[in-house]
């Protein structure tokens, strides 16, 4: 695997395992409220359907990594795509009761985007982020 494109984070006022549950709801805070279809089991398909910038959209990809409260990682096509994909790697660390959040956007093949492309990808990312904190430590402290 290459290196990240990019990689953010953030910590959570809440378990790795309630966050593990709000990052797996059917209807993800974290992927901007997308219908996210899979098992969560390594091998099975994913698909992230919804809207983004008042646009529809339905990205798809494969489960590589699945270790409940711990580690998720999946391909990541946009729309029909086949090629330059990523992988979206997750990782939820305990932090004293807290967790922190890892996320890293790792590019399939050689073809990096320039460094505007990234710096949106980064945006995108961290908003992201902010959404699966709120929606976990909101279910945390209800």
């Amino acid at each position: 695997m290459t290196e990240p494109l990019i990689t953010v984070d953030t910590i959570v006022d809440a378990d790795p395992s309630s966050v593990w549950k709000t990052l797996t709801q059917p209807k993800s805070a974290m992927f901007m409220g997308a219908d996210v279809d899979t098992d969560w089991k390594e091998g099975s398909p994913i698909t992230l359907s919804g809207e983004f910038g008042g646009k529809p959209f339905e990205d798809h990809g494969e489960i590589k990594a699945c270790d409940p409260g711990r580690h998720l990682a999946f391909t990541h096509f946009s729309g029909g795509q086949t090629e330059k994909g990523n992988v979206v790697d997750v990782r939820l660390e305990p932090a004293d009761r807290r967790t922190k959040v890892v996320l890293s956007q790792i590019p399939l093949g050689d073809d990096r985007p320039d460094g505007a492309k990234i710096g949106e990808y980064r945006k995108n990312w961290e908003m992201m982020l902010a959404a699966l904190k709120k929606a976990a430590e909101e279910k945390a402290h209800a």
